[in-house]
């Protein structure tokens, strides 16, 4: 679970921007708002509040809904969630299950800073007293708030609490109708000696947490708790200890395999390291004492970083560190067995010297496999901007090399950590925005899981194959939903970047059944063949395919399929009779060879046992003594 913020949409009727330059105003109304937050609103829209000085003398909390065409649904002013006398800032935001959100903040009208929550409806309506209920408030300050919903539907809360005169974590459940169900004012999860700071949390599938903490009772070092859906908790009191390196600074975990993945940044003022520990559902650890380390040196400093679950037991972790003079984003991927896919200090994020900050991760459901996008802050230009990027799970990059811009006006935009949530089929990215004043409005974007600003337009394409068929190539494709689609343009793709239009296909018939389509080449190029579908709709707007390839040549015509694969590939283009003559490798990215065999009489190759992931495979044999090479991936 990323604490980040991404929202999923529906194709349809858009309007969303696709202008990078333009983008989707969530407020623009006059004074400050900043400090934005967003949850999918369970309908393929999202909701997002954020803190507002519109009043002019105190900062309150405001939040909007965008439906799945990009379109704001409650009050153009938005809808007004508190409006107390005093300041309330540092909000979070939870889905209530029911297609609205709680909203929890830090609320100053009692002379110290409390926990205060409120419910919104689908329609926006408040449905609990009036400027929210208190969460906590006991004496002294209670701040840093994390927010989950469990699998029941309640809320729970945890922060840090200074009731005791130290630091501590506390935690609170509350049902959907804004009753307490632990103790008031909450149940400690930690009230050692020394200060307990910085909590995160996840919620399990039996209505109990995991949290971890920077604990300073020593040294410095991460601590993890599990509570079951009573508040109890399931490990030693006060936590168990994660990390032994001392210096702690900041923590973080996402789920994995019924237990958990624990980050910890430490080190000094001058120097950082960040590493990562898998425990299991007893807090036992699964990996190596002291864990696995994702930076290369503990002689840079690393500023900024987010993580997310990778859908199979391991996860991803984005950060940027000074190793080069500047601020630079690195990527990484551990996987459930503590290997990492790139090598140790991840890969460079653009590569640019120019900066790249406040990096979120989230992780769409694309095409059924587990790749993660990425948003940052950039300084590439004059000002600051938003770029975005994807990565598959073997760390290579989907789009272009130094990413695609999100949001490119002349302003500054401040794009903060937890501000894009996952979604289906792409994002929508939240940040604040300097175009129109110095105080700050707050804008949106979509992206969809093809790079295409605007979330997906009226089509959903499920699956597209090419295969060889005698002299020709054959392209297939499937959609899932249709709406306002005009037609589909292929295009071939030669080696020089150049593109050539070679048919066109009309869309059938509109709704969210199934259509298959079809096109032959019969004039494919010796040699590599690359395509991909331009979907057009009634107005002219369109989006594009990922990109698919065959070999033709005179001497050996083969495709593979399916591609990406899960358990089996097909070869296609060898007659069974010649298969006895090729033999077959798989590699890795790193060129390491994971399978060999004769072909014999199968044209089937089973890829079930490897890792998810990009290969190379590789072909030779055959009465010419050819070779044919393909990119595969693996998702199973």
């Amino acid at each position: 679970m990323s604490l980040c913020f991404v929202f999923s949409f529906l194709t349809s009727p858009a309007q969303w921007s696709t202008d990078p330059t333009i983008n989707n105003a969530i407020n623009t109304f006059s004074g400050i708002q900043l400090r934005p937050h967003g949850i999918d609103d369970g309908n393929n829209g999202a909701i997002i509040s954020w803190v507002d000085g519109r009043s002019g003398s105190s900062t309150d909390i405001y939040a909007q809904r965008i439906d799945k065409d990009g379109l704001l649904v409650w009050d153009i002013s938005g809808k007004a969630v508190c409006t107390q006398a005093a300041d309330q800032n540092w909000l979070q935001i939870a889905t209530d299950g029911a297609s609205g959100a709680v909203i929890a903040w830090v609320d100053y009208r009692n002379g110290n800073t409390d926990i205060f929550a409120q419910r919104l409806n689908a329609a926006g309506n408040a449905m609990w007293a009036a400027d929210g209920i208190a969460v906590c408030n006991a004496a002294g300050a209670q701040e840093n708030i994390v927010i989950t919903t469990d699998a029941n539907g309640d809320i729970i809360l945890s922060w840090e609490d200074v009731r005791s005169g130290n630091r501590d974590i506390y935690a609170q459940k509350i049902d959907i109708n804004g009753n307490a169900i632990w103790a008031a004012n909450g149940i400690p999860v930690c009230n050692a000696t020394g200060s307990q700071q910085n909590p995160h949390i996840f919620a399990d599938s039996s209505g109990g947490i995991f949290l971890c903490w920077t604990d300073l009772r020593a040294a410095g070092d991460a601590y993890a708790q599990r509570m079951d859906q009573n508040g109890n908790a399931y490990w030693t009191n006060n936590g168990i200890q994660i990390s032994n390196s001392g210096s702690v600074q900041l923590t973080g975990l996402v789920p994995s395999a019924g237990g958990a993945i624990v980050f910890w940044l430490h080190g000094s003022l001058l120097w950082t390291q960040a590493s990562v520990q898998r425990i299991d559902a007893n807090g036992a650890n699964v990996w190596a004492p002291g864990g696995v380390s994702i930076t290369s040196s503990p002689t840079v400093w690393v500023v900024m970083f987010d993580m997310v679950e990778d859908g199979d037991d391991g996860a991803y972790f984005v950060w940027t560190d000074t190793r080069n003079g500047g601020l630079d984003g690195y990527v990484q991927r551990v996987r459930a067995n503590g290997d990492a896919v790139a090598t140790v200090g991840g890969v460079p994020l653009t590569g640019l010297a120019t900066g790249e900050t406040y990096p979120n991760l989230s992780l769409p459901v694309c095409t059924g496999n587990q790749n993660v996008i990425i948003t940052w802050d950039d300084a590439r230009n004059a000002s600051q901007d938003i770029y975005c990027q994807k990565y598959d799970t073997a760390m290579i990059k989907s789009w272009a090399p130094t990413g695609i811009p999100v949001c490119t006006n002349s302003a500054t935009q401040n794009l903060l950590p937890n501000s894009t949530v996952t979604a289906a089929n792409g994002i929508i990215t939240v940040w604040r925005d300097h175009r129109n004043s110095s105080d700050g409005d707050i804008y949106c974007q979509s992206v969809d899981c093809s790079g295409n600003l605007g979330g997906l337009l009226p089509v959903s394409v499920l699956e597209i194959t090419a295969t060889v068929s005698g002299n020709s190539a054959i392209l297939q494709w499937t959609t899932e939903f249709e709406m306002n689609s005009d037609h589909f343009e292929i295009q071939r793709i030669h080696g020089d970047g150049s593109i050539e239009v070679i048919g066109k296909v009309k869309s059938l018939a509109e709704g969210t059944g199934k259509n298959h389509y079809h096109f032959t080449d019969q004039n494919p190029y010796n040699g590599i063949n690359q395509y991909r579908l331009r979907q057009v709709d009634d107005n002219g707007s369109d989006s594009y395919s990922e990109i698919v390839s065959v070999l033709m040549n005179d001497k050996i015509r083969i495709a593979v399929f399916p591609n990406p694969a899960t358990e089996y590939l097909f070869i296609d283009g060898i007659h069974p009779k010649d298969a006895k003559d090729y033999h077959l490798e798989i590699f890795d990215v790193q060129g390491k060879l994971v399978q060999y065999r004769k072909l014999g009489n199968s044209l089937q190759i089973d890829v079930s046992t490897l890792e998810n992931g990009k290969y190379i495979l590789k072909l030779t044999g055959g009465n010419q003594s050819s070779t044919y090479i393909s990119y595969i991936i693996v998702a199973s």
